[in-house]
């Protein structure tokens, strides 16, 4: 077929030549597929050049015939054009799992391994002696405990293995004599006792100074025998004046203590020292004192002395006695108030002292009122805020027979809640049992135990607070007492000593009039 088409190719440009063409084989036998059989492509000479002829198309398909014999080879064609990509194929289902193969067979064993390097070659020279040995290795076992006795040996500001070999350096000292076999070398080790304090080195906060009871005051991990600043404080032990209290060093400004030391190390002693107030042991104001260190010793020095008595509540004088009158009347005011009703003139009670008191109707005291007599009537009247300041400036206020707990709830601001009734209503204060025997009240006024039928009445005082309690009509319970306030004093009397109608004896007016004149 290529044959037939070269040759209309050569007809057409006006002459052809070619090859001779190749020994066709002889037919075989047919095989019944119908396909044409194939010529042999050879050259083509056009114009005296041999060119490659161009393929002839394709005949149709004749019917098969029988199957030939096999032909010769033919020449090589032109390699044909490549054809697009196939798509890819779907993904095959997977693979059952393997079965474990066995184990592999064992290998042979490895070669020895080579020496391996001596210790002190490993931690090299650390006693700095020029040489490496079994010291060196010793040393470096107990190097971190080393580290806790003395750190920064050098001064570089690092605490490091140079710092240890400083450390071992100073502590092997020179070389002595050959000793005999004591084993000095073990007591190196970890599980030795250099200092023979029976503390294993890898345990003992001072490896080379004895010290059996391990105390360690700054709780830094070096024991106090041998750390350079025992209490912590930032000052060593030879610069801190107080080495063992961290709250004394230098600066730390305090030296208020009279125990004659320095404890602020400036060099002078007991200078912040702050002088207490004290009591001398002696009468009135003279008792108070102040504190001197005197060569460390705390010493009450008496700073107030006697003077002329005033009339402000105190022993001035120093005698003994607050406010005595000094034979011109300077500490008794000129008024005497009843604040209530009262039946019995209260001249009844001053006898020779009362000139020149002026007796007023009043509940409303001022700075020239000595005293103010509150009776049954006059209860409601007393106005707390005027009988606080009247008693703070040393006024002196009586109560009387069922009234005691109501003028004290208004005057101290808390209620009080009275006892039962006692006595026999006959006027008199009731002194059958003494209360506080050494009271001031009992020095001035001798006690004269009296009758149960002949005593007045009125409510037991026993559950007033913070009150002195002078007398009862029995030890269990309380007719008489006083609580202070500021420079006065208020008088609590179970007594119906304003109805004049019952006979008064002597002892009670003298009671009374006591009371009135001394605050």
């Amino acid at each position: 077929m290529r044959r037939i088409m070269i040759a209309g190719a050569a007809l057409l440009f006006g002459h052809w030549s070619c090859t001779a063409p190749s020994q066709a084989a002889p037919p075989a036998e047919s095989d019944g597929s119908g396909d044409a059989a194939e010529g042999i492509e050879g050259p083509t000479t056009i114009g005296g050049s041999e060119v490659e002829g161009r393929q002839g198309r394709r005949g149709p398909q004749g019917q098969q015939g029988a199957r030939g014999p096999e032909g010769a080879q033919g020449e090589e064609g032109d390699e044909g054009l490549s054809g697009n990509d196939g798509q890819d194929g779907l993904d095959g289902a997977d693979g059952g799992d393997a079965e474990d193969g066995s184990d592999g067979a064992d290998g042979s064993d490895g070669a020895d391994g080579s020496d391996g390097e001596d210790c002190w070659e490993l931690v090299g020279d650390m006693n700095g002696d020029g040489e490496r040995d079994a010291w060196d290795c010793i040393w470096a076992a107990v190097c971190p405990a080393l580290r806790r006795e003395l750190p920064d040996q050098n001064g570089d500001g690092v605490v490091d293995l140079e710092d240890c070999r400083a450390l071992l350096r100073g502590a092997q000292g020179e070389q002595g004599d050959p000793g005999g076999d004591d084993g000095g070398a073990d007591d190196l080790s970890p599980e030795g006792d250099v200092d023979g304090d029976s503390i294993d080195n890898s345990a003992d906060n001072c490896i080379f100074t004895p010290n059996e009871d391990q105390a360690d005051l700054d709780l830094d991990g070096r024991g106090d025998d041998c750390d350079p600043d025992i209490d912590g404080d930032g000052f060593g032990n030879v610069d801190d004046c107080w080495p063992d209290d961290p709250e004394r060093f230098p600066g730390s400004g305090l030296d208020d203590t009279c125990d004659g030391a320095d404890d602020d190390c400036d060099g002078e002693i007991d200078e912040d020292y702050v002088a207490p107030p004290c009591e001398t042991g002696e009468l009135g104001v003279c008792g108070n004192g102040e504190e001197a260190c005197l060569n460390a010793v705390a010493v009450c020095i008496q700073t107030i002395f006697p003077t002329d008595e005033a009339c402000d509540g105190l022993d001035n004088d120093c005698d003994g006695e607050d406010d005595e009158d000094d034979g011109q009347g300077e500490c008794v005011r000129e008024k005497i108030m009843n604040c209530g009703r009262s039946s019995r003139p209260a001249r009844d009670f001053l006898l020779n002292d009362a000139e020149g008191f002026q007796i007023l109707e009043s509940c409303d005291p001022d700075e020239d009122t000595q005293a103010v007599l509150v009776s049954r009537g006059g209860a409601d009247n007393v106005n707390a805020q005027v009988f606080q300041e009247y008693l703070e400036a040393g006024g002196i206020v009586l109560t009387e027979y069922n009234i005691s707990d109501e003028v004290f709830s208004r005057i101290f601001e808390v209620q009080v809640q009275q006892g039962g009734r006692q006595g026999s209503c006959q006027d008199n204060i009731s002194t059958v049992a003494q209360h506080s025997e050494g009271d001031r009240f009992w020095v001035d006024n001798e006690f004269e135990p009296m009758a149960p039928n002949v005593t007045g009445c009125g409510y037991d005082l026993s559950a007033f607070p913070d009150v002195t309690d002078l007398a009862g009509w029995a030890p269990g319970n309380v007719s008489l007492a006083y609580r202070r306030l500021g420079l006065g004093r208020l008088w609590l009397v179970e007594a119906d000593w304003q109805d004049n109608e019952q006979a008064m004896n002597q002892t009670t007016k003298n009671l009374m009039g006591y009371m009135i004149l001394n605050r």
